[in-house]
């Protein structure tokens, strides 16, 4: 117990502040399985292609941006004399 509390102050110390607190409360956090994927809808996936594709048109959605002009559109950089 006394290596526990120990534990816990070092996380809090160290600015792992939400470890601490899941450590306190009980609740630990599971690591993340790649061989399901459970959907908002609560459907559930166990096909690793369809697990991967998911993931990535997840990730092209989240990445693509909302396509509207940015000061970047006009920003010109010149690879050759960075």
């Amino acid at each position: 117990m006394r290596n526990a509390s120990a534990e816990r102050e070092k996380a809090a110390s160290s600015g792992n502040i939400g470890k601490a607190i899941r450590a306190i409360l009980g609740k630990p956090q599971n690591q993340y399985d790649m061989h399901t994927l459970t959907l908002p809808s609560g459907e559930l996936r166990v096909d690793p292609i369809t697990i991967h594709d998911t993931h990535v048109e997840h990730w092209k959605d989240w990445l693509q941006g909302t396509n509207e002009k940015t000061c970047f559109d006009d920003h010109h950089i010149d690879w050759e004399n960075a």
